[in-house]
């Protein structure tokens, strides 16, 4: 219910007459920010300034004296002591003292802010009023100290008036005015008088207001209404003032400021209403609000409210909407000049200095070699085949074929429902990521399934992404394993198509040996021997690296699953025939993750035709080739422990996990859809949604608290837009999953562990050339929720920022 100023005191009466001895004791303080400013309204200044002073000394023991809320009742109370005409130098002083602490905090505040932020504007333009009130204070005193400050606090609010209100503005022009006639000396003259003369003056000219000149020709007093006037005789004039944080969620939105119209009336009636609370509504949810009103938060955005219109509140709310979308269009341009990111760059989770390593160790598939996209349609088409033609499933799977942008690594496959899904780092289903078969899965049929989002730990993957042991998530790590949930989804549609009623437990077992015997049985080996030119990718960038590290004195080897005449075929081509010069190690058919665990099994050695030896093995010699072993046994043979190693692989669990969390090795995860990702991150349409996607989920943040029905309708109008930019920024990455590495705004499952297992990663290895090898790579300090981002912004190293360029952003498929 919207009221009058007439109406307070019996708001005010309500609240008394609950029994809130146990009350918070913020929530007191307020009623006495409240009952200060109901008796401003009535003309009352000595008592207003004993509820301030009351009200301020509650919040400085609760909050500290820096507080947003403390500096919120100084400001009250010095506009009551500046109010009632200096009659005391000592008054005077303490308004200024507290014109200057506000004026302090509300700085320390408007710097957390950048331009595009929704609260830059409120803070900006708050400031800006005490920077008047107390330069015009100042202006009463001829110190030429002061006039210089007082000039210079001026100059200050005309600034942020021209940027946030335009140079048109009511208020800008204003301040403008006073600047020009204090400069030109067309102003008022000021004396500096004595406590006791300045009290004389006063008092003569109240006196005698035809008799505006003292006797004393040195100083000169002239018949002008003082800036800043008394309460009991200027209340209209106190009313045109911007008012502050408190003023305005309390009385509702006040045309000069919350508008933004040049033409307002500056004695609007309405600005004497009050919208937070009508007389009709309960003391109990009256004192509640008081109560949250008091909570830490940002002052422009504390106390729910309602305003003398719904339409008035409507079109505040979209004036916000359109400043700020406004004000991020135009900070577009410098953000893409210092957005591009380049995709060679390795980023680092982990501090790591290469000048500590000595000793390089490299997985093989999607490390050393890369692989084209006919690798996976050659399995998918292959492990297909096997489920027809061993398994007995229907002929009419062969009408599927490998879909490339299907699937995404990291996801996990629910193994007793069939559904593949992406979850975020803390165990939540992104809506809108689950499938089954080749279509989604409604939310609302989701959140029936799971009772809720949330997937409990044990039914999460092990610890190597394993649904085993009753866990009933699957996780795919491997690049490989794309192929593998493609077909089956691709079952599970057919099935469902089909009418076909089938045991998801049998399907994922089915799939899952179809795919390994592709591997096993030397199916996909043999494939690639046979046109290694269209399978495998960039083979110049690694030998490059490998003689990069070969000629700088390092250390390497070779620890892989794949068995040696696949390597061997591979490297061949990778390096050439002497490739086994380069590595003092190389270990085939490792059988991690089982190779970093097992102490068990001693290493065997490998002919060149693959024949296995039967001789104890007592060193690891350059050269030769082994097989199996384990990595207790590899440290004891080669001394090679701790940080001066440094391992890259591309699989987060079976490469890096046991190493970094049990051998203290360095280890570098190889992530190759990191290039792509980072192209589209590049892209002006990419850049520019997540700008004001930003800017949009600020404003939502900081507008919820208004709840009456108008502004309620603005913020949820707001909410479906932002829901549409992130299913839109979803979509760029994957149309089904999004982003490997984010679900909307939380990191992804496959993220976190990306994070926690891996000191730096890369797209690939040929990104190790751009850096010296005496480089160290720098995390990024980003700040914790409860830090301020009081430190400048640190690019990763190697992340060059160059202006855009719409070739560099094209995202290409590689």
């Amino acid at each position: 219910m919207i009221g009058c100023a007439d109406e307070v005191p019996g708001i005010l009466k309500e609240i008394r007459a609950v029994n809130h001895a146990g009350t918070h004791p913020c929530a007191e303080a307020t009623v006495k920010l409240l009952q200060g400013l109901n008796e401003l309204v009535q003309g009352n200044a000595a008592a207003a300034e004993r509820c301030f002073r009351a009200a301020l000394a509650t919040r400085r023991r609760w909050y500290g004296p820096d507080h947003q809320l403390v500096a919120e009742v100084e400001e009250h109370l010095a506009d009551v002591l500046a109010g009632n005409g200096w009659e005391t130098e000592v008054c005077r002083g303490e308004a200024v003292e507290l014109y200057r602490h506000v004026i302090q905090v509300k700085g320390q505040e408007a710097g957390l802010y950048p331009p595009t932020s929704p609260l830059a504007w409120p803070t900006g333009c708050s400031l800006a009023v005490t920077l008047v009130k107390q330069g015009e204070l100042l202006l009463g005193d001829c110190s030429p100290v002061e006039r210089r400050e007082a000039l210079g606090l001026l100059e200050r609010a005309l600034d942020l008036r021209v940027r946030l209100l335009s140079p048109d503005h009511q208020l800008t022009r204003e301040t403008a005015e006073v600047l020009r006639s204090e400069v030109s000396g067309s102003g008022r003259p000021r004396s500096r008088l004595s406590p006791e003369r300045r009290l004389t003056a006063k008092r003569s000219s109240s006196r005698s207001p035809g008799n505006r000149k003292e006797k004393d020709q040195s100083c000169v007093l002239v018949d002008t209404p003082s800036p800043i006037l008394n309460w009991n005789q200027n209340r209209n004039r106190w009313s045109q003032r911007p008012w502050t944080a408190c003023q305005t969620s309390v009385f509702g939105p006040q045309s000069s400021i919350r508008d933004l119209d040049p033409a307002a009336p500056v004695g609007s009636p309405d600005r004497h209403r009050f919208g937070a609370f009508g007389a009709s509504r309960r003391a109990e949810p009256v004192l509640a609000a008081l109560t949250r009103r008091c909570r830490p938060q940002f002052t422009t955005a504390t106390l729910c409210t309602s305003s003398d219109s719904g339409q008035d509140m409507t079109n505040w709310l979209w004036s916000i909407y359109n400043e700020t979308k406004k004000q991020t269009e135009a900070d577009l341009i410098p953000i893409l000049s210092n957005s591009f990111v380049n995709p060679d760059t390795i980023f680092a989770n982990n501090e790591m200095s290469l000048q500590d390593t000595e000793v390089y160790g490299f997985d093989y598939d999607y490390t050393l070699a890369f692989y084209s996209s006919h690798l996976h349609t050659q399995i998918f088409s292959v492990a297909r085949d096997i489920l027809i033609q061993q398994h007995r499933y229907p002929e009419g799977l062969r009408e599927y074929d490998y879909i490339p942008d299907f699937a995404i690594r990291g996801l996990h496959y629910d193994v007793q429902k069939a559904l593949l899904m992406k979850i975020d780092a803390f165990h939540y289903i992104q809506l809108g990521t689950v499938y089954r078969g080749l279509h989604p899965v409604p939310d609302s049929e989701v959140i029936a399934l799971y009772e809720g989002c949330h997937v409990p730990l044990e039914n999460m993957s092990d610890f190597y992404g394993k649904s085993s042991h009753g866990h009933t998530m699957k996780q795919f790590m491997d690049i490989f394993s794309l192929p593998e949930m493609t077909l089956l989804c691709c079952v599970s549609d057919y099935f469902m198509k089909h009418n076909i009623d089938y045991e998801p437990v049998h399907l994922y077992k089915d799939v899952k040996e179809a795919i390994r015997d592709v591997h096993v049985k030397g199916f996909m080996y043999r494939a690639v021997e046979a046109d290694i030119e269209k399978y495998i990718c960039y083979a110049e960038q690694t030998h490059a690296v490998l003689k990069m590290l070969a000629e700088n004195g390092k250390k390497m080897f070779l620890i892989t699953n794949s068995p040696f005449d696949f390597v061997n075929r591979g490297m061949n081509y990778i390096v050439g025939k002497d490739w086994r010069d380069l590595f003092d190690v190389v270990i085939v058919q490792a059988d991690k993750p089982g190779f970093f665990n097992d102490r068990r099994r001693p290493f065997r050695r490998v002919t060149d035709k693959g024949v296995l030896l039967w001789d104890r093995i007592h060193c690891l010699e350059k050269g030769q080739i082994y097989k199996q072993g384990n990595l207790y046994e590899f440290l004891r043979l080669t001394g090679w422990s701790g940080s001066k190693v440094l391992y890259f692989g591309d699989h987060i669990y079976s490469d890096l996990a046991d190493l970094t969390l049990k051998h203290g090795w360095r280890t570098g995860a190889i992530i190759p859809e990191l290039r792509k990702e980072i192209k589209i991150m590049n892209t002006e349409e990419y850049v520019h949604t997540m700008n004001w996607l930003q800017s949009l989920t600020g404003l939502v943040e900081h507008m919820q608290v208004h709840r009456d029905p108008a502004a309620e309708a603005v913020v949820q109008e707001w909410i479906k837009e932002r829901e549409d930019i992130r299913s839109r920024t979803k979509n760029i990455f994957n149309a089904q999953f999004g982003s490997l590495f984010r679900t909307y705004h939380n990191p992804t499952y496959f993220s976190r562990r990306l994070s926690r297992f891996a000191d730096i990663y890369m797209a690939s290895l040929s990104c190790l050339l751009r850096y010296d090898l005496r480089h160290t790579f720098f995390p990024r300090r980003n700040p914790l929720q409860h830090e301020a981002p009081s430190w400048p912004e640190q690019a990763s190293a190697g992340a060059i920022k160059t202006p855009f360029q719409a070739q560099r952003a094209q995202v290409t498929s590689e």
